[in-house]
């Protein structure tokens, strides 16, 4: 297994580093990925299917299609299915760093894995955890919170373009 696993970071920095991060759910460990619609899968750190930007202003950018993590405006049911939308229709996500949950900015709507499925539900007693799993510099996988970190005066910001 240990031999898989540097195969996967092999492969990855042969194939060019991908520029985002997965997107796990903690008690599943599968992650967040779009193959035309929005769903969990098995994580592989070599899909592009799975791989997530924050942005400055509180959304998720999947990196392969350009979209962000969205709602869909059907209100059928006790829940909302994810889907991907053009960013500038995307709602803001809250982290919630106590828990790890999140939550579409100031709604009380939480995003939930259901099976396959990816849906955003009003709070209920149980809510999911997501977490943020990413190479660090060293190149190892690393599991971080999703709650973005502020940078403080001072601190070097490097910008890709």
């Amino acid at each position: 297994m240990e031999a898989e696993f540097y195969m996967t970071i092999l492969t990855c920095l042969i194939l060019g580093s991908l520029e985002g991060f997965q997107i796990v759910h903690v008690r599943k460990q599968q992650c967040l990925s779009i193959n035309q619609k929005v769903i969990m899968s098995s994580c592989n750190g070599t899909s592009h299917n799975q791989q997530w930007l924050s942005t400055e202003n509180g959304k998720f950018l999947h990196v392969k299609s350009g979209l962000c993590l969205s709602i869909s405006n059907s209100s059928g049911g006790p829940f909302r299915p994810a889907v991907a939308t053009p960013c500038a229709q995307a709602p803001r996500w809250t982290c919630h760093a106590q828990g790890g949950f999140l939550e579409v900015d100031n709604t009380s709507l939480f995003l939930k894995k259901q099976n396959r499925k990816v849906v955003v539900r009003k709070i209920s007693k149980y809510l999911d955890s997501w977490m943020k799993l990413e190479l660090n510099k060293e190149g190892r996988l690393v599991n971080e919170s999703l709650c973005l970190k502020q940078a403080g005066l001072g601190t070097e910001v490097s910008v890709r373009i």
